[in-house]
């Protein structure tokens, strides 16, 4: 396969990154709880550092944040 600059060296689709867990789906409800309407995907760096350590918060049952 050739892409615009030329032969493509290796191919990794989203659903490969999320199969092996570098990227991990943000769900739809909690996107949407924080104003985002469309799907979301973040890096497993990202999600440890911006949304799995927030100090003083915590996931509700419902996958939104709490207190």
């Amino acid at each position: 396969m050739d892409g615009e600059y030329g032969p493509v060296a290796s191919v990794r689709t989203r659903a490969d990154a999320v199969e092996d867990g570098t990227f991990i789906e943000i769900l739809p409800r909690m996107a949407s709880a924080a104003g985002i309407a469309m799907p979301l995907f973040v890096t497993a760096g990202a999600r440890q550092e911006f949304v799995a350590g927030i100090p003083g918060k915590r996931m509700s049952a419902s996958g939104c944040w709490a207190g």
